[in-house]
């Protein structure tokens, strides 16, 4: 009896002394630790690159600006904001100016005189002049006169006007004083004379202008006119010409004109 209680004692002693070594004297984990991976072979290895990701692109705001226009600000290269050209739209407005002067000049007008004075206003004015002419070339003239518009306008208009009405138009321009602007003035009428009538257009720059630089170039315009028309009559008319260097200037432009009259024939066979 006594043996079988010292062996119990025995057993339970062997097995409290396990567990207080399992408790105690166990190592702690080790944390798994991955072996690094072995160095590439320079044989038979395939090196893979990859392209890094594509980046937005910087904005230098202190560039100074590339390429620019007038008239068109550009505030971001990736988006373009276009800002309305200046003289686009200053034609723009002469152009509607023009269509609302033809049919209601006095509209035009008044809002033309509500603008500021400067070279848009100028432009302006002349704008509804040329409208008001579409219709009504004889009040353009009277309008522009009125309004104190530049030589260069009027002269402008009254060859619009001679294009309907010569005789209307030369009343106007025999009431001018003599003057430079007077001569062109009949320098234009004359042209336009010139392809219906140029031997009434000869005889008009000559009795209307004095000699001097101003005639001898509307003689030029209107035998040029009338070499195309009839060349024998300009040739007839070149040689009541005095002999002097514009007579040979007359001649030397007869020449040029029959020799661009051939070759326009030559190129139609």
């Amino acid at each position: 009896m006594k043996f079988r209680i010292w062996m119990v004692s025995l057993s339970l002693l062997t097995v409290a002394l396990i567990v207080f070594k399992f408790h105690h004297g166990a190592p702690a984990p080790v944390a798994s630790v991955t072996p690094p991976a072995p160095a590439p072979s320079a044989v038979n290895t395939t090196h893979v690159v990859r392209a890094p990701a594509p980046t937005a692109p910087v904005e230098d705001f202190a560039a100074e600006p590339q390429n620019t226009n007038d008239g068109i600000a550009i505030v971001n290269t990736n988006n373009p904001i276009e800002v309305a050209d200046p003289l686009a739209a200053r034609m723009e407005l002469m152009a509607k100016l023009r269509d609302l002067a033809e049919t209601n000049f006095d509209a035009a007008l008044q809002q033309v005189q509500q603008m500021t004075d400067g070279d848009e206003k100028d432009d302006a004015m002349q704008a509804i002049c040329y409208g008001l002419a579409r219709r009504d070339p004889a009040r353009a003239v009277q309008e522009a006169e009125t309004l104190q518009q530049p030589d260069a306008v009027k002269e402008n208009l009254v060859q619009q006007w001679a294009g309907k009405d010569v005789p209307a138009a030369m009343v106007w321009a025999n009431n001018q004083p003599a003057s430079d602007a007077r001569n062109e003035v009949f320098q234009r009428i004359g042209y336009v004379l010139s392809q219906s009538d140029p031997r009434d257009a000869a005889n008009l720059v000559v009795e209307q202008i004095p000699a001097g630089a101003a005639q001898d170039e509307a003689v030029m315009s209107v035998l040029h006119q009338w070499a195309n028309k009839d060349m024998m009559g300009a040739v007839n008319w070149v040689k009541t010409f005095p002999d002097s260097p514009f007579r040979e200037r007359a001649l030397q432009e007869l020449e040029g004109i029959e020799s661009y009259q051939k070759a326009l024939a030559n190129q139609s066979h």
